[in-house]
């Protein structure tokens, strides 16, 4: 099952790669940086969760569509999870994800624009520690036959500003697949994120 995820990602990703260049030969597409902050927790069957602080950072492709309407992709690091209320405990999930959305620019002078972008992600588990799980102090892989499965698929939107090259963007992400491997129960990421970019 993990090979299948690593091969559909893959392929995504490549297909991404090819359009954006169809795109690039034609002037219509523009490359990018960014990295910013990561609010996440669980969602679905858990209690005395809260916010666990983490990191996003990547590379952005875009591809304009129309004058004001573009396709946003490109590849990211991002860290996910939770702590516990109560406990010194943690979930610490490090993806690379691979968002698809479909974005509108509405220019406010020649050099800035606020932004609007929404659609699918993918998300593959590639690290992370869990610590403390049956209250102990052992940490043991997230991504693991007991714990989460590392594959992930959800919906996620944002909005922002741009000013000339550089932008500042909040969004939401929200896991819709159940990513627990304890049967009969059911856990989603949720993550919120604010992050600054520059396109080339």
């Amino acid at each position: 099952m993990r090979m299948k995820s690593i091969f559909k990602v893959t392929f995504i990703i490549l297909l991404v790669c090819a359009t954006a260049n169809s795109y690039a030969q034609n002037r219509l597409v523009s490359f990018g940086l960014k990295g910013g902050v990561n609010l996440s927790n669980l969602g679905g069957d858990v209690e005395n969760t809260k916010v666990k602080v983490g990191y996003n950072v990547g590379a952005l492709v875009q591809a304009q569509l129309t004058l004001d309407v573009y396709l946003l992709s490109g590849v990211e690091l991002t860290t996910k999870g939770a702590k516990d209320k109560i406990l010194d405990n943690s979930v610490e999930a490090i993806y690379l994800q691979l968002p698809i959305h479909v974005g509108y620019r509405m220019a406010l002078s020649d050099v800035t624009a606020v932004t609007f972008h929404a659609g699918p992600y993918m998300a593959y588990g590639i690290g992370g520690k869990t610590s403390g799980i049956d209250g102990e102090e052992n940490k043991i892989d997230t991504f693991s036959d007991t714990m989460y499965k590392p594959f992930d698929f959800g919906l996620g939107l944002g909005v922002g500003v741009e000013f000339f090259h550089f932008g500042i963007e909040a969004g939401y992400d929200l896991g819709l697949l159940d990513i627990s491997q304890t049967e009969g129960q059911k856990i989603r990421m949720m993550n919120v994120f604010l992050s600054l970019n520059y396109k080339f």
